[in-house]
C-alpha cells in the first residue's frame, strides 16, 4: 500500500480533494464499457505519533512513514450500463475526524468481476497521465481495466531469471489477496491503535466498504478456485 501511495500522482495544487470524483470505466482491449463495477475513494489525515505509542514502539504502524495515517472518509459508486460512475462531492463537515487531508487523497480503486482491479490518485485521474501504478489511465477521468494476464508490467531495466515467476493464477489470486488487506487496513486506520477491532469508527469504514468488499471476496473465491484447479 505505502508504494502505491507514494507512486500514485498527488491531488493537484488547486484541485479540492472532496469534489465530485466522476468518469467511465472501459475495456482495455476492446474499449466497451464496463457496468457493475465498483468504483471506492478512500481519505486519509496524518496524526503526530502519540508520545506513549512512539515509546511503546507503535507510531507509524499503518500510517505513512513517522506519522499516522487516519482513515477519515470513503465512498463508493457502481458504473452503470455506459460505464460511467459518480462519487458524489463531500464537505469537511462530513469528514469522520477533523483533520488536513494527505496530499495522496483521495486514493480511487477500479474493482470489475472477471478483470484485474486497479487504483489511481487524483492526480493521475485528473490528467489522464498513465505510470507504472496505473497503467489504465489513458485519458482524463477514464480506467480501462485489464484482464488477468493482461496487465501491462513495468520495465524493470534488468533480467529476472532465477526468479520465480508466478502462474496466472497465483497472480490474480495475490493481487486480489492484497486488496482485501488493503481494505481491511484502511479499515483498522479509522480508528486508534488501541481501539478495539470492532470500534464503531472501524464498522463504519467497513460499511462505507461493504460493495468493494463483497465483490472482492467473491473474486478472490474464483479465484482460489481457478489455483486449486491448476494444481
Amino acid at each position: 500500500m505505502a508504494g502505491l501511495l507514494t507512486a500514485c500522482a498527488a491531488t493537484p495544487a488547486g484541485t479540492e480533494p472532496r469534489s465530485e470524483i466522476g468518469g467511465r470505466v472501459v475495456d482495455a482491449t476492446t474499449g466497451t464499457a464496463i457496468e457493475g463495477a465498483v468504483v471506492i475513494a478512500t481519505w486519509w489525515t496524518e496524526l503526530a505519533p502519540n508520545v506513549v505509542e512512539l515509546a511503546a514502539g507503535l507510531a507509524g504502524i499503518g500510517g505513512h512513514g513517522s506519522a499516522e495515517r487516519r482513515t477519515v472518509y470513503v465512498s463508493e459508486s457502481l458504473t452503470d450500463r455506459d460505464g460511467r460512475f459518480v462519487i458524489p462531492g463531500w464537505s469537511a463537515a462530513s469528514q469522520w475526524q477533523p483533520g488536513r487531508l494527505t496530499s495522496y487523497s483521495p486514493l480511487i480503486h477500479f474493482i470489475a468481476r472477471g478483470y484485474a482491479p486497479a487504483a489511481t490518485g487524483l492526480g493521475s485521474w485528473t490528467s489522464g497521465l498513465a505510470s507504472d501504478t496505473s497503467p489504465g489511465i489513458g485519458a482524463p477521468r477514464q480506467m480501462k481495466l485489464y484482464r488477468p494476464g493482461q496487465v501491462p508490467k513495468p520495465d524493470l531495466g534488468r533480467s529476472v531469471s532465477g526468479l520465480s515467476i508466478p502462474t496466472l493464477e497465483e497472480e490474480t489470486f495475490n493481487r486480489l489477496q492484497n486488496l482485501q488487506a488493503n481494505l481491511e487496513a484502511d479499515a483498522m486506520a479509522a480508528d486508534s491503535l488501541n481501539a478495539p477491532v470492532n470500534s464503531a469508527a472501524r464498522e463504519r469504514a467497513r460499511s462505507a466498504q461493504l460493495r468493494a468488499r463483497r465483490l472482492v471476496d467473491e473474486e478472490l473465491r474464483s479465484a482460489y478456485a481457478a489455483y486449486r484447479k491448476k494444481r
